[in-house]
């Protein structure tokens, strides 16, 4: 299981030889130098990887940075990213570069700055299972590079100085929820009216689209859909565009409680993790999607949420949607920040608290 990336990794290496003027970004640097440095961060990453995959974290398996707070960085990931798939009981069998795109290269003197975004496939197998699951976990980060060249009589060398990933979500840069909220506990003890005989009378009945919010998470899960701004958090401006432009439910404009976007103006709710709950739950006029609370995870629909509260500060920070099911009928999700799909929903901080969100089969219009 040593070599994972072989067969992939030739195939982009190959491709790199090719002219990469509509790929790259680049600056001060020749053709050929530039392919041997993308080359040269493959296979950190494919190091990288490969360390997930062994048992033990020996130093070899580990890339060797000069810059001793990103080693350290490095290796203290690496150690969560295994202990995130042991929780689940199981294991990494085999990871694939699937894609790399968005290369921006520049050098300034003998310092080479790369940027480059990669997709992967996490193969796993759960402990008790004889095979591997169907649904590889896809994973897409940006990695960046900052490598130093040098010469000898040979060749050009290049020396690895500093190496840089996306990672798990900072919440701090979330946008600011709606500071009148109350937190999720008291949010669960307040009573929450249900849709009158009225709104379904006077109101039109549709039918929420899971499979097509499923399909635009798919479409949708490591890009941006130039229609909607990004945000630094971005997962629930995620979920709402897959509910709204795949599960085809209208925004809500009217009313005490609104869910909307349009050009640079949204409410929070549209962005923001809990402001998004807290107008779900409360949802009973037309527009919009409603959801309830649920206590068993493995009854939540594909189109249905996890809401997750890491720091225990009660309130929502991140939510991600269903996707599909592993083998033991635990919940696979797509979010963003990070960008995952197939992401067990249970692959996070094991310290923090989980909520599962069942949104409601139908919406109503005028």
């Amino acid at each position: 299981m040593r070599n994972i990336f072989i067969s992939t990794l030739s195939v982009l290496l190959f491709f790199f030889i090719l002219p990469l003027s509509t790929t790259l970004a680049h600056n001060n640097i020749s053709e050929q130098e530039k392919n041997k440095v993308v080359q040269e961060a493959l296979k950190v990453i494919e190091k990288r990887y490969n360390s997930l995959i062994s048992q033990q974290q020996e130093e070899s398996e580990v890339p060797q940075l000069k810059n001793t707070k990103s080693q350290l960085r490095l290796e203290s990931i690496i150690k969560r990213d295994k202990n995130y798939i042991n929780e689940l009981g199981a294991s990494y069998k085999k990871i694939e570069i699937l894609n790399v795109d968005d290369i921006q290269i520049d050098k300034m003197n003998d310092t080479i700055k790369l940027s480059l975004r990669v997709e992967v496939a996490k193969y796993y197998q759960y402990k008790n299972k004889k095979q591997m699951e169907e649904h590889p976990w896809l994973e897409t980060r940006t990695h960046e590079f900052i490598f130093t060249s040098s010469e000898n009589k040979r060749s050009k060398l290049y020396a690895l100085v500093d190496y840089k990933f996306e990672d798990e979500m900072d919440y701090t840069s979330e946008q600011a929820s709606n500071s009148n909220l109350p937190p999720i506990e008291e949010m669960n003890r307040q009573q929450v009216i249900e849709a009158t005989n009225d709104i379904s009378i006077m109101s039109t009945q549709h039918l929420y689209n899971r499979s097509g919010a499923r399909s635009y998470a798919y479409n949708w899960y490591n890009k941006n859909n130039p229609d909607f701004r990004v945000f630094s958090n971005n997962c629930t401006n995620f979920i709402s565009q897959a509910i709204n432009r795949g599960g085809g439910v209208n925004m809500d404009w009217w009313g005490d409680l609104r869910w909307w976007y349009q050009g640079n103006q949204n409410t929070t709710s549209w962005s923001v993790a809990h402001d998004y709950v807290y107008y779900a739950r409360r949802n009973n006029d037309a527009g919009g999607l409603g959801a309830y609370y649920i206590s068993n995870v493995k009854d939540l629909k594909i189109g249905s949420l996890v809401g997750y509260d890491f720091d225990n500060d009660g309130y929502f920070d991140h939510l991600s949607i269903v996707v599909n099911y592993d083998s033991n009928g635990e919940p696979l999700t797509a979010q963003h920040t990070p960008s995952d799909y197939n992401r067990p929903w249970k692959s996070v901080n094991s310290l923090a608290k989980h909520y599962f969100i069942q949104t409601n089969d139908y919406w109503y219009s005028n």
